[in-house]
C-alpha cells in the first residue's frame, strides 16, 4: 500500500505521456485515477474512426480532432481538479526540451524509433526516468529506464538509456 505520504507523493508527481493512442490513453487514465493530477499529453495525431474500437477514452464526436486534445478534454471529466495539458504537435527536439524536464517520469508510448530515441536522449541527458512500452497485436512489452547520473557502476562508458541496448539504428 502506499498510504497517506505516497498517496500525496504520488498527487505531487508531474508525468508526461508522449503518444495518445490505445496504450498512451489507458496508461494516462490510469495515472489519473491512481493519483497522479499533472499530466502533459503530446500526440501529433487526429482521432480516426479506425481509433474508437480500442481507445477507450474516445467518441465518435472525437472523430477528426487531435488526440491530445480529445483525450485531455475526456480526462477532465474524469478529474476536474487535474492540471491537464495537450499538445497537437509532433515531439521535435525542441519540444523534448521544453517538456521533459518539467516531468517526474516520461511514459512512451509512441509508434515512431526516432520519436523513441528523442525521448531516450532527453531524459538521459534531464536525468527523468522513463517507462518503454510497445504492443503489437496481443504482445506487449514494458521496460522502465532510470537514467544514471554520471558513470554507470558496472561499466566506465557514460549509461546511454535505450541507446545502450542492441537495436540502436544505423546511421
Amino acid at each position: 500500500m502506499l498510504g497517506r505520504e505516497g498517496q500525496r507523493r504520488l498527487g505531487e508527481s508531474r508525468a508526461l505521456v508522449v503518444g495518445c493512442g490505445a496504450l498512451g490513453t489507458h496508461t494516462a487514465e490510469l495515472l489519473l485515477r491512481a493519483g497522479v493530477e499533472t499530466l502533459t499529453l503530446v500526440d501529433r495525431d487526429v482521432v480516426e474512426e479506425r481509433d474508437l474500437h480500442r481507445v477507450a477514452l474516445f467518441t465518435p464526436a472525437d472523430v477528426g480532432r487531435p488526440k491530445a486534445e480529445a483525450a485531455a478534454d475526456a480526462l477532465r471529466r474524469i478529474a476536474r481538479h487535474a492540471a491537464i495539458t495537450s499538445h497537437a504537435a509532433h515531439l521535435d527536439p525542441h519540444l523534448a526540451e521544453e517538456l521533459v524536464p518539467k516531468a517526474d517520469v516520461v511514459l512512451d508510448a509512441l509508434d515512431n524509433l526516432d520519436a523513441r530515441y528523442l525521448v531516450n536522449d532527453a531524459c538521459v541527458k534531464h536525468g527523468v526516468p522513463w517507462v518503454y512500452t510497445a504492443v503489437l497485436a496481443t504482445y506487449g512489452m514494458t521496460m522502465p529506464i532510470v537514467p544514471a547520473r554520471g558513470r554507470s557502476a558496472s561499466s566506465s562508458r557514460r549509461w546511454r538509456g535505450r541507446r545502450c541496448t542492441p537495436t540502436e539504428p544505423r546511421a
